[in-house]
């Protein structure tokens, strides 16, 4: 049983499941040093190095960065300096000279300087690489942030954080003069010294950047025209020539919740110039493992279907979403609703929804975020309508296996961009939808959850060629069937997203069941 797939670009709608009857750091990111000499005067008795950084914040507005495992701040000790500079009462908190201090905006970041002794993660044939892990958040509210974009500064390397804000990262030696930028929507970029965060795992919490704006400028402006120029630019914004993608990719089935299946997979993907938007990109797969958690008890298991082809498809620049296509846009009301600062430029955020006299079918909603300045589409985030998703029940699963009825309840994706030396990149893309199945004639239904998600974590665009036709794997078919085994050690130096806590739980359960059955 399989199912229709109406696509962003012909007939509107992605459709993704089908259902089985079955069981050296850059200049800008270094502040100024000077806050280190700055003269400060403490005087504190048998206090808490926590009590200690947190009254030097006050006198200075800088704040502290650093791994709680490397530093003990519940340790005692009596400070009475006067006019001593910042570093040097540093160095007698610490009580050892291992440690460095780097200024970052209103932080200063204290670590320990790797070398090529450091604990690093090695592959047979690969470079080894140093683990960076930790949680971005909002700075103000201390709320994680989820799908935060962190790359080596101006360099094709990269991952992004989870739904939860967690991101783990691998780096080279060579990276270790470089440095990490974090970026979200909406924040201001924080640039880290690569250095500074090897073998840690760092809270890095990003400050909102709030652009004033005149009214003037919003009521001006058309939105329509924006969209417009999105596709007008789109060549010029997204390359001319082809690139090569490393990429990282995830799907994931949960029943009631309980995750039934997972499986993930580090790709290669060529990316075919957008100026030639008839030419296909190709994909090669590099890695992949699943894990299977089926009960025999269950009659019904949700499968997901072209799930690598719907990942491509929401590439919007490539494949125009249906709420920029010139013959849709009358379909669709949109507004200006804000400017947001993003990379260290500026975007609009446009408002968009189907028009209230449509009513037969389920078109989108949600954000487009618009560079303000070469109109590149950084951002989407929609959904379909609501109000009208039953429509869709038969597009999603048009054959439903005996004695179930289906139904869509929600379907929500995401797709971001990544600004580089002048061309965006495909970056990340995610996907959530939500269906309940019931057996005929009962009452209850049974709630499935599917997501799947893609990141870029390395981009080419030195060495490109299209893959041979026997490399290449099928973009719309099951793909957890195509994988065989369970490798707990599979990552080893590639990069990917950091997975959910109850994708972690499973995992780390399954393990746990695997061992007790190679030790009987």
């Amino acid at each position: 049983m399989t199912v229709a797939k109406p696509s962003l670009y012909n007939g509107r709608t992605i459709v993704l499941a089908t259902l089985l009857a079955i069981l050296a750091f850059t200049q800008e990111g270094v502040a100024q040093e000077g806050i280190l000499d700055e003269p400060v005067t403490i005087r504190l008795n048998n206090a808490r190095i926590s009590a200690i950084l947190k009254q030097i914040t006050r006198k200075t507005g800088y704040y502290f960065t650093y791994d709680a495992d490397l530093i003990n701040t519940d340790s005692v000790i009596s400070l009475n300096t006067q006019n001593l500079n910042l570093r040097e009462i540093l160095d007698t908190i610490l009580q050892n000279d291992i440690f460095r201090y780097t200024p970052i905006g209103n932080h200063i970041v204290i670590y320990r300087d790797p070398d090529i002794t450091s604990d690093m993660i090695r592959e047979e044939g690969r470079k080894p690489v140093y683990q960076i892990s930790g949680l971005v958040s909002d700075k103000e509210s201390g709320e994680p942030l989820p799908y935060a974009t962190l790359g080596i500064y101006k360099k094709g390397k990269g991952t992004v954080s989870n739904a939860a804000g967690r991101f783990s990262f691998k780096v080279t030696y060579e990276d270790l003069t470089d440095s990490l930028r974090i970026s979200h929507i909406g924040f201001r970029n924080m640039i880290i010294p690569v250095r500074a965060l090897i073998g840690t795992n760092y809270l890095i919490e990003l400050e909102r950047d709030y652009i004033p704006i005149p009214e003037i400028i919003i009521r001006t402006r058309d939105p329509v025209d924006l969209i417009r120029n999105i596709i007008e630019n789109i060549p010029e914004n997204y390359g001319t020539s082809p690139a090569m993608l490393t990429a990282f990719y995830r799907e994931s089935v949960t029943r009631k919740s309980k995750l039934q299946e997972y499986s993930e997979a580090v790709i290669n993907i060529f990316k075919s110039s957008y100026s030639n938007p008839g030419q296909r990109d190709q994909v090669k797969l590099f890695k992949s493992r699943k894990m299977l958690n089926i009960d025999t008890r269950d009659t019904l298991l949700v499968k997901l279907r072209a799930g690598l082809d719907a990942s491509l498809t929401l590439d919007g620049a490539k494949n125009p979403f249906d709420f920029i296509r010139e013959e849709s846009l009358q379909d669709y009301d949109f507004r200006i609703t804000d400017i947001v600062s993003l990379d260290d430029e500026a975007a609009y955020v446009v408002e968009f929804s189907q028009k209230e006299h449509i009513t037969e079918e389920a078109l989108y909603e949600g954000y487009i975020y618009i560079n303000t300045t070469n109109y590149g589409m950084y951002s989407a985030e929609f959904r379909i309508n609501p109000d009208y998703i039953h429509k869709l029940d038969n597009r999603f699963v048009p054959h439903t296996s005996r004695g179930y009825v289906v139904k869509a309840r929600s379907v929500k994706y995401r797709t971001d961009y990544r600004y580089i030396n002048g061309r965006y990149y495909l970056n990340h893309v995610r996907g959530d939808l939500e269906f309940a199945a019931r057996k005929k004639r009962t009452l209850f239904s049974t709630q499935y959850n599917i997501f799947f998600e893609l990141a870029t974590t390395n981009i080419d665009t030195t060495s490109v060629s299209r893959f041979n036709r026997n490399e290449l794997i099928s973009t719309t078919s099951v793909f957890s069937e195509t994988i065989r085994g369970y490798d707990p050690e599979f990552w080893g130096t590639d990069n990917f997203i950091a997975p959910e806590e109850d994708i972690r739980e499973a995992i780390n359960r399954i393990n746990a069941r695997l061992s007790r059955f190679e030790l009987e």
